[in-house]
């Protein structure tokens, strides 16, 4: 299966190996993937009204949505859609506006999908959403409803210049550039009226919906994956630390020969070559890292901004393994008389630092693996779209 092939390509430090046996596998093979597509917007836009109209039910037909609920929404709501398999439609809590109440921001990381709904002009709550959706690496609609009521009231202030395209036109144009001006490269923007699912841009947006769900529910599996991922890291970072008991019992052994520097140089050396090695079995090495980057087209400075530990492998090691040499230096020359005693004492001196340090680097490198995977995953579901 894919996702054996997946976690084996992770486990084995080829990141890129591992996106490709996703990313190349044909849009048909994810029909059973299920979606899950969050409707977000600030309450009373009308977003219950939204989903009974997607599902083609009225108010009051079993398993509607219920509408004009006081005090809006304080749950999500799953609702199946009859018409697309496996797909299921969240209702979240109504977002914060100016006037609204403070509450507690929806979780967004849930969701594979999301169609932003607003039912007036373009807002900062809106942005907001746009922002944190993004931020996310997942896609959204903007869906502008109630469009039905604007029209009325302009036939009502312009009866004699009234013109239903231009009004429509100016709606739309108004979503479209506020979502422009916030940095959404190309938004996907529906006019629609909830009351009228024929008319406007509603059939449009069942098509296209319809039409993109292939590759929605790749992007779903796309990001399904990153619990496995932690999982596979978690269990190489177990494994590992046997191997850096090895290394430190190893150093230990060096540093009790009395050999003047011997034991540091020895250990510095044996430290900086398992430090690479781990490096390249979790997939960070540059050439592993160039390989990422070519893979999702991304730049590799931007993966590598995400790390917390990017300098795992630099100075700051050789300083902290310098110091412990001194200190073992300075207790040996104290107990130069009992030749014994100092081999001991310098062995545990190595010993100690070198595991403390190995035992970080090995946590750092899993962490840091687990975020450029992250950003992996968000930069290959862009390019599935």
């Amino acid at each position: 299966m894919a996702s054996d092939a997946f976690g084996e390509a992770v486990h084995e430090g080829d990141l890129a190996k591992a996106l490709f046996h996703v990313h190349e596998r044909p849009l048909e093979s994810f029909l059973h993937e299920p979606v899950d597509i969050a409707v977000v917007g600030e309450a009373g836009a009308g977003k219950s009204s939204f989903i009974n109209a997607l599902r083609g039910l009225r108010e009051e037909d079993e398993g509607a949505a219920e509408t004009g609920l006081v005090g809006g929404q304080q749950d999500p709501m799953p609702y199946s859609h009859p018409g697309l398999p496996l797909v299921t439609l969240w209702e979240l809590p109504g977002v914060e506006t100016p006037l609204s109440a403070p509450q507690k921001e929806p979780d967004l990381s849930h969701y594979d999908f999301f169609i932003v709904v607003g039912s007036q002009r373009f807002r900062s709550a809106h942005a907001n959403l746009a922002h944190s959706i993004e931020g996310l690496g997942r896609r959204f609609f903007f869906v502008r409803t109630k469009v039905d009521l604007d029209l009325e009231a302009s036939r009502r202030q312009r009866p004699g210049s009234f013109n239903e395209a231009e009004v429509l036109h100016r709606i739309w144009q108004d979503c479209d550039q506020g979502l422009r001006g916030e940095g959404v490269a190309q938004p996907q923007v529906f006019v629609v009226a909830n009351w009228e699912p024929n008319r406007y841009n509603f059939p449009l947006l069942q098509e296209i919906l319809k039409k993109e769900l292939p590759a929605i529910r790749r992007q779903a599996s796309l990001f399904r994956h990153l619990p496995m991922c932690s999982r596979i890291l978690d269990q190489k970072q177990s494994s590992l630390m046997w191997e850096v008991w090895k290394v430190t019992l190893l150093s230990g052994l060096l540093a009790a020969l009395p050999i003047p520097g011997l034991s540091f140089i020895c250990t510095y050396f044996l430290f900086r070559a398992h430090l690479a090695r781990y490096c390249k079995s979790f997939g960070l090495d540059e050439r592993s890292l160039a390989a990422l980057a070519w893979r999702v087209g991304q730049p590799v400075g931007e993966l590598q901004a995400v790390r917390e530990h990017p300098g795992v492998t630099r100075v700051p090691w050789l300083k902290l393994m310098a110091d412990a040499a001194s200190a073992a230096a300075i207790l040996v020359g104290r107990w130069k008389g009992f030749t014994v005693v100092g081999c001991l004492v310098s062995a545990g001196l190595a010993f100690i630092p070198t595991y403390a340090l190995l035992r970080k680097a090995v946590g750092y490198l899993a962490k840091d693996t687990q975020k450029v995977l992250h950003q992996a995953l968000k930069a290959e579901g862009k390019k599935s779209m």
